[in-house]
């Protein structure tokens, strides 16, 4: 399962980064870097139509809950967020189980902002729900040409799909 999720992965990462160099000129520019808690953080950022826009690939976030700590992953396909006059992006994807949030602003090569992870369990010494989310985590990356992200692993992995008539779709999976 691991290797087919690394092909889903590499193989539109490796088409990407072979279009580059043809289009030496074009302003997409991949941005690769890591969060407070030292998992990684990826995007690219082009120039669609005349407006710069945020495409978020992958985040990740290392959640403890009940005295546990695994990986949580999230991968994004179809979303392309204009960035503001001053370089900003928001992406908000509220739930009861699982809120995420990843903002930022894009200065040049050079980006930074915050997300935040939310999740629910049950409480492990017994009776109720245990709010284990991350609250807001920093996170910084600075844009690179022509390479591929370094290899991640996460225990669980969120897939956001959003279709050409806007709507949204998840997937949870774990391992």
């Amino acid at each position: 399962m691991r290797k087919l999720l690394a092909s889903a992965i590499v193989l539109p990462l490796a088409l990407l980064v072979l279009q580059a160099p043809a289009s030496a000129k074009s302003s997409k520019m991949f941005f690769d870097g890591t969060t407070k808690q030292g998992v990684e953080v990826f995007f690219i950022v082009e120039n669609i139509g005349g407006a710069p826009t945020f495409e978020p690939f992958f985040t990740n976030f290392t959640i403890t809950c009940n005295g546990t700590s695994f990986n949580y992953e999230w991968l994004f396909f179809g979303y392309q967020i204009p960035l503001d006059q001053n370089g900003g992006f928001d992406i908000s994807l509220p739930s009861d189980q699982l809120p995420f949030d990843w903002n930022g602003t894009v200065n040049g090569n050079k980006a930074h902002g915050t997300q935040s992870q939310g999740y629910a369990a049950y409480n492990s010494q017994g009776g109720g729900v245990a709010d284990c989310g991350t609250g807001p985590v920093g996170w910084k990356a600075t844009g690179v040409s022509g390479r591929t992200p370094s290899r991640h692993t996460s225990d669980w992995t969120v897939t956001v799909v959003k279709d050409s008539k806007g709507r949204v779709s998840e997937t949870i999976r774990h391992g």
